[in-house]
């Protein structure tokens, strides 16, 4: 796959000192611009044309996405976030190179379930299936388990992309789905 569309002022020498800050920003073994890294980011499940991003990062934490941020934004680089990696449509796919983001690698914990409130707190890599199963964990009353808002979602697709792309977060209802309530 080729590099996305180069805009201007990405060129070469400035994807180079992108690269060296991020790496000084994240740590040298999270950040790569070797294409044989950059081909699983590519393409997704639909016909859109695969085109590569220019630098991949895999971020571990809120405080590094936002240094990778302001990076971009300082060079005025481009940049793809990455959740679940079972992408539609070409959304990932980074059409003017740059970074992708992939926030599902490192970022893929539960932080906090509040059972009072009944509500769970996750990093962007979190899967429909993992947070699920941390809602089944759980009981709503009696003996009914929490359970997932749109149990029809494949395990594989993230929480994150849910909400972004279909304008529905994966919430757990006491009563139901969110259909029902």
């Amino acid at each position: 796959a080729e590099v996305g569309v180069i805009e201007p002022g990405l060129n070469a020498e400035s994807v180079g000192v992108v690269l060296g800050k991020l790496k000084e920003a994240i740590g040298d073994r999270w950040v790569s611009n070797n294409p044989v890294d950059l081909v699983c980011y590519c393409r997704d499940f639909s016909l859109t044309p695969s085109l590569r991003p220019h630098i991949v990062a895999i971020p571990s934490s809120t405080e590094e996405v936002q240094k990778i941020v302001k990076i971009a934004n300082e060079y005025k680089v481009p940049i793809v976030p990455l959740t679940g990696g079972f992408n539609h449509g070409g959304l990932t796919i980074p059409r003017k190179g740059g970074i992708l983001i992939d926030l599902r690698k490192r970022m893929d914990k539960v932080l906090n379930v509040d059972e009072e409130s009944m509500t769970m707190t996750i990093q962007p890599g979190v899967m429909n299936a993992t947070a699920s199963a941390e809602a089944n964990k759980r009981y709503a009353i009696d003996d009914i388990p929490l359970r997932a808002s749109i149990p029809l979602t494949p395990g594989s697709v993230s929480l994150l992309s849910n909400m972004v792309s279909r304008g529905v977060s994966a919430r757990v209802n006491k009563f139901g789905s969110y259909l029902d309530t």
